[in-house]
């Protein structure tokens, strides 16, 4: 899911409508802008879509907080073990150069 932008990009702008939706109706009506009447019917099935375009928001959005903690558990895996593969090699260079065990730990400490 993360490697598909445009889906993300479409849910988050449905949601963005949604919200949009219902702070324009409660801002509207504390400020005291007259809003030409909409049949009651109408504006039920507006609010049921604009209430399940939130909740659909929230349920990818948690699917997608779900799969970059995934993605960057992974990644920070492999960064771990790269870390360790590049000490292995070093230790093997210094070998392989016949370091002292004083001449290995200079170029390793902080």
């Amino acid at each position: 899911m993360l490697n598909r932008p445009g889906l993300f990009g479409a849910i988050l702008a449905v949601q963005l409508a949604c919200a949009v939706f219902f702070v324009s109706d409660i801002l509207l009506s504390a400020l005291g802008v007259p809003v030409a009447p909409v049949p009651w019917r109408f504006r039920e099935f507006i609010e049921i879509g604009a209430a399940f375009g939130l909740i659909l928001g929230v349920g990818l959005s948690a699917l997608l907080l779900r799969a970059s903690l995934a993605r960057t558990l992974t990644v920070e895996r492999a960064l771990q073990a790269a870390s360790g593969a590049f000490m292995d090699l070093v230790e093997d260079r210094f070998g392989e150069w016949g370091f002292t065990p004083t001449e290995r730990d200079v170029p390793c400490s902080p």
